[in-house]
């Protein structure tokens, strides 16, 4: 794969709860790909200075962009109308891809609960522009109602093929203003009234980009809560996945809440140690690289 250059870049969207999680996104993302050479992209609401610090400390071409007006705009009138959402307004954060994308050719999407285990260079040669992976019930066979999001029977008239948002790699042609303003309008604020589950940038955007999407093999973004009907659907599995998605309710950088999970597989456990690895090798290249700047000062 040879260099992408800086007309290209990855996007992540950070909270300071997520800063250990999209350090190992980043830094695994790093070291699978190391033809990589566009900017990195950190989409934040309030970031701590020390956190900042932390992921400039590792990462060069970096930019910390704030959430646009007009998306915490968006998100607070949503959150009228669905309260209970209020805990989750950061998984919105993702749709201001489409907008700090504008100046670059390409944007890969990446949430900040990934482990890059393998090179995913051969995308940038895919000519769609809008790539992305299933999410747990299209790998069942289902779609979803287009009112509610539940899961439901494929049929002409709901949302089919759809996809998890943690892993998009969307063409330039996509990232406009113009784009950003259709995404924001594709979902009604009255039909978040009828909206029955929780989800947040997955629903807009699988409205959006309904029968524009192309679905890549589920390796690039294998999902360890829906691991087993992957397994079984799929020819993907964890060992052999290129990207792993901590999409659970415990994620590896809270051991306490792993305590009370329930895992089906010892297989989880496994991928929580190759994160756990990875979060190492990210702490010692921070420590020598300050080591370096150090001696140079």
């Amino acid at each position: 794969m040879t260099s992408t250059g800086p007309a290209t870049c990855v996007v992540v969207s950070v909270t300071n709860d997520f800063v250990p999680g999209a350090l190992v996104t980043l830094h695994s993302f790093q070291k699978q790909n190391p033809w990589f050479d566009g900017d990195i992209v950190v989409i934040s609401d309030g970031l701590s200075e020390a956190n900042r610090a932390g992921l400039t400390a590792r990462f060069d071409c970096l930019r910390f962009v704030e959430v646009s007006a007009k998306l915490k705009q968006w998100i607070d009138t949503v959150i009228d109308i669905r309260p209970e959402l209020k805990g989750q307004a950061s998984q919105f954060y993702s749709l201001d891809v489409f907008r700090v994308g504008s100046t670059y050719s390409r944007a890969l999407y990446l949430d900040s609960d990934l482990l890059f285990r393998k090179d995913v260079g051969q995308l940038w040669q895919r000519p769609e522009p809008f790539l992305c992976c299933r999410d747990g019930p299209a790998y069942r066979g289902f779609g979803r109602d287009r009112t509610s999001f539940d899961p439901c029977e494929v049929t002409q008239h709901s949302l089919n093929d759809t996809f998890n948002s943690g892993f998009m790699l969307i063409d330039g042609s996509l990232l406009t203003e113009a784009e950003f303003d259709r995404i924001l309008k594709s979902v009604s604020f009255e039909a978040w009234n009828h909206v029955s589950i929780g989800h947040t940038d997955q629903l807009v955007l699988n409205h959006a980009m309904a029968g524009f999407q192309h679905l890549l093999p589920s390796e690039y973004n294998f999902l360890l809560k829906h691991f087993q009907v992957m397994q079984n659907q799929t020819e993907s599995n964890i060992a052999d996945a290129s990207v792993l998605h901590f999409n659970l309710n415990a994620k590896p950088w809270q051991p306490q809440r792993m305590l009370g999970a329930a895992f089906e597989s010892p297989l989880i456990y496994d991928s929580f140690s190759w994160w756990n690895a990875s979060y190492i090798e990210c702490m010692k290249e921070i420590f020598l690289r300050r080591k370096r700047r150090a001696s140079k000062g």
